[in-house]
């Protein structure tokens, strides 16, 4: 996992759900960024959206 990637992981599993817009808030990072990075989370089965929100999946 990138060093971005992992960054927004470890957000969400402090935090819990954020939007993408509260991502953005935390990291400093452009809606874009953040999104396309979600993108590739949720294809590796690191991130989940539901209503609207990401959520990690912890394994274990």
């Amino acid at each position: 996992m990138s060093e971005e990637r992992k960054e927004i992981y470890d957000l969400l599993r402090k935090h819990g759900p954020l939007t993408s817009g509260e991502i953005c808030n935390f990291t400093d990072k452009k809606d874009s960024n953040i999104s396309n990075l979600l993108r590739k989370m949720i294809a590796n089965n690191h991130v989940i959206k539901v209503s609207g929100s990401y959520q990690a999946i912890i394994d274990g």
